[in-house]
């Protein structure tokens, strides 16, 4: 980029060492893209990789597509998206070296969450939900709520 920055044909000018950044979060707010999006759903991609011609690429963590913008799409999408860096430290993780590994990080978040969900019982203190926090345009968490779990017994 030149001393001047970008300059858009119609006259904006971008200086050099500005940052920008693009909304795409929005898209995963858009009833164009799912049926009701502002409700949580637990199933909705699987119900949209049902729908799928072609299951083993649409509606994935990691299929980069315009409608699925967590790891950027096109030529620039994250490589790192499908790898998962870890040492094997039981059968659990040794299961995981032997599956597909273009799905290996999607298949772990999912194994881990399912553990977590299976053997804890979690809630937000005070049943009150923590509101999002947003830094420029990224959506957060709520870095100082409290999380209150406890392992299930039998």
């Amino acid at each position: 980029m030149s001393s001047s920055g970008f300059t858009f044909h119609d006259g904006l000018n971008i200086p050099q060492g500005t940052h920008i950044a693009a909304a795409s979060c929005i898209v995963n707010k858009s009833e164009e893209v799912f049926e009701d999006p502002e409700t949580f759903d637990g199933f909705r991609f699987s119900k949209l990789q049902a729908e799928a011609d072609d299951v083993n690429v649409k509606h994935q963590l990691t299929s980069p597509a315009m409608n699925n913008l967590f790891y950027g799409v096109g030529k620039h999408a994250c490589p790192g998206r499908y790898v998962h860096h870890f040492r094997p430290r039981s059968i659990y993780d040794k299961l995981m070296l032997n599956f597909r590994h273009r799905f290996l990080m999607t298949f772990i978040i999912k194994i881990q969450v399912a553990l977590i969900l299976h053997n804890y019982d979690i809630k937000v203190k005070d049943d009150i939900v923590p509101k999002d926090r947003w830094v420029g345009a990224v959506c957060m968490p709520d870095m100082k709520a409290e999380i209150m779990y406890r392992k299930r017994t039998a």
